[in-house]
């Protein structure tokens, strides 16, 4: 796994967690006991992923250290120089060669001629530049307050550095006028310098071992080691023998903002951000204890947005108020916080006697009471009861199972309920819709038998009817069909493409000559960009379409109907209004027009024909798509049928 793939599923876990913690918290802004062991599992994810990504960021850095040539080629001519510069002193290759021959004979007395270079008074050597520079950058490498201090190399110990005490000020002045003239302060501030030092025992083996890699592992060690005592003596050192580290009581860095309470709020981090000086808060950087962060993650500030954010690009580090910030295990925690723990932990113990009492009875006996109970009410057929048990062990356990097997019970039983009224309220509207056309059918035919239809025109007159009595049954018998199978989700949809514009001017055109036929106006108003296209299934859409516009058509009541289609933009969706002015639907009803076999009259009078379904097949299709349906409407005026579908958005 890559580091921006892991820096992506940081960043998702981070947003998962954050609205877990808005959506627990009490009215108190507080979480559960439960919900804060979850939350912290997903904290522990977060942080795991954190490291993970620093650890193949330096696997990269030393793979790409590793990766580089060991050789260059001969450019040169034949006989000539292929160093512009040699090496000489204690950087040359002969001096380092030697050196760590001596490491490895022990024989630090034996005099060499590439050695002389680095003979002191005490008759030693010193150490190589590459293997110095080595041990450097290992060390900044374990020490992060190196990362963010300014180095300066010294020879002779302290280092006094000149620095502005008090400083003047400009002033107004007139044309030609004296300037006004003002004394600074000078004084110096010293820097001490400290020794630190470890030996590292190596075994005989290693040593005349020619494939160990000796300086290597002794620059690592070294560093380990240097680089722990020097970063606890920058943070807490108290200036003894080490230097005075920023957090010392005395002599450490000026406090800016403080709080004495056990809960770190944005209040107080706003405050102690804007305590620094205005031209330092522009590089300035957070240096935090972990359970600092883990505080600090839970904070939002005033737009409720959280301060901390996880970076999701390589070289960009986590920030907190859009600073970056560094951890150390010797940055101060919270006192407030755990001097509360630490109460806490004496309540407990003091209280240790009673809670083992109470402890038998809640987690033994009573639970084994009420799941005796709840075995009684399920074998009489109770379904509704609760089996509060909260405790979380072996028998807490047992008590949630069967408290969720009642649950499931409960479910099935109700569905199954509602499963068979459906079915008979189903039956009972086909039943209705298929009689209304048949009875009419064999009334108009009893009468051509009976040659009530005496004339031509009367005869033709009653089988048109009869055909068109047939097709509602046949339209009715295909809607069922198509209802039946959506319904359990056995409709293959094709989904692709669709440029909006073109998809939607094409259904209003063949529209459009049905409504012209008819004497209806048609309007289409299309607000979308020509290249907006969404994922749909193309021949199911235009069932949508035509059964919102059937729908409207049976219900147009006035002189001149009038139908509009409109396309609008809405952000990631697009939205499609279709208008009538029809006789509108009562309030009443309006929240159930897109249930199946529901119709507005209570008499379910089928002249207007239909099943009562064509609306719902709707709701189903659109819901399919990801998208939302819904409607408007008032009697008299006419009805607005709206649905949206999210755009496409391509690579």
């Amino acid at each position: 796994m890559t580091i921006q793939e892991l820096r992506e599923k940081r960043s998702k876990a981070w947003d998962t967690a954050r609205d877990f913690l808005d959506s627990k918290r009490n009215e108190s802004g507080l979480l559960s006991e439960e919900d804060s062991k979850t939350y912290d599992a997903m904290e522990q994810q977060i942080v795991a992923y954190g490291k993970e990504i620093q650890r193949l960021e330096r696997q990269a850095q030393i793979e790409a250290e590793m990766n580089k040539p060991t050789s260059t080629p001969i450019q040169n001519k034949p006989n000539a120089s292929t160093h512009s510069d040699t090496k000489t002193g204690i950087a040359s290759d002969e001096y380092c060669t030697a050196f760590w021959n001596s490491i490895r004979s022990r024989n630090f007395y034996d005099i060499r001629n590439d050695l002389q270079v680095g003979t002191d008074t005490e008759g030693g050597y010193l150490v190589p530049s590459e293997f110095e520079r080595k041990l450097v950058e290992a060390l900044t490498e374990e020490n992060i307050f190196r990362q963010l201090a300014t180095v300066i190399k010294t020879s002779s110990g302290d280092r006094k550095i000149p620095i502005v005490t008090s400083k003047g000020e400009a002033a107004w002045m007139d044309e030609e006028d004296a300037y006004k003239l003002s004394d600074d302060t000078f004084g110096q501030a010293s820097l001490g310098a400290y020794k630190v030092g470890t030996a590292i025992k190596i075994s005989e083996e290693l040593l005349n071992d020619a494939a160990f890699d000796l300086p290597s592992y002794i620059a690592k060690e070294f560093a380990r080691r240097i680089g722990a005592k020097e970063e606890e003596a920058f943070f807490i050192g108290d200036g003894k023998g080490k230097p005075t580290g920023i957090f010392a009581a005395t002599g450490g860095a000026e406090s800016g903002a403080t709080t004495s309470t056990a809960n770190i709020t944005f209040d107080d981090v706003l405050e102690l951000f804007y305590s620094l000086r205005s031209p330092y808060r522009k590089k300035a950087v957070w240096v935090l204890n972990d359970s600092t962060v883990k505080a600090l993650r839970k904070l939002k500030d005033s737009t409720g947005n959280y301060i901390w954010n996880p970076s999701v690009q390589a070289g960009v580090p986590d920030t907190i108020l859009n600073r970056p910030y560094y951890t150390s295990s010797y940055v101060p925690e919270i006192k407030a916080l755990l001097g509360e723990m630490l109460l806490l932990g004496v309540l407990i113990i003091s209280f240790m006697g009673g809670l083992l009492i109470m402890w038998i009875y809640r987690s033994l006996l009573r639970p084994l009471h009420k799941l005796q109970e709840a075995t009684k009410q399920i074998r009489d057929g109770n379904l509704d009861f609760t089996l509060d048990v909260d405790d979380e062990d072996e028998i807490g356990m047992l008590c949630q199972d069967f408290e969720e097997m009642r649950l499931r019970l409960k479910e099935s039983q109700e569905e199954k309920l509602q499963y068979d009224k459906e079915s008979k309220e189903l039956i009972s509207n086909i039943s209705h819709d298929l009689k209304t056309p048949i009875t009419a059918i064999k009334g108009y035919v009893e009468g051509i038998q009976d040659g009530v239809a005496s004339s031509p025109e009367k005869l033709n007159k009653y089988i048109r009817t009869i055909y068109n009595k047939a097709n509602d049954m046949d339209r009715l018998i295909d809607e069922l069909t198509f209802y039946s199978k959506i319904d359990t989700n056995k409709i293959p949809y094709n989904f692709s493409k669709i440029n909006v514009a073109e998809y939607f001017g094409d259904c209003v055109e063949e529209v459009g000559l049905d409504m012209e036929t008819r004497g209806i106006e048609l309007g289409y108003f299309n607000y979308v960009d020509e290249d907006v296209v969404v994922i749909a299934d193309a021949e199911q859409m235009k069932r949508v379409i035509n059964n919102i516009i059937g729908n409207s058509l049976k219900y147009l009541d006035k002189k001149k109907g009038i139908l509009n289609i409109r396309i609008k933009d809405d952000g990631d969706f697009i939205q499609v209004i279709i208008e009538d002015n029809g006789k509108g639907i009562a309030a009443k009803d309006l929240p159930y027009i897109f249930d199946r076999f529901y119709r507005t009259d209570s008499s379910r009078n089928s002249s207007k024909g239909g099943s009562g379904i064509g609306l719902s097949i709707v709701k189903k299709i659109i819901e399919d798509h990801g998208g939302r349906i819904w409607a408007t409407s008032k009697e008299g005026i006419g009805t607005e049928i709206h649905f949206v579908l999210r755009k496409y958005v391509g690579a």
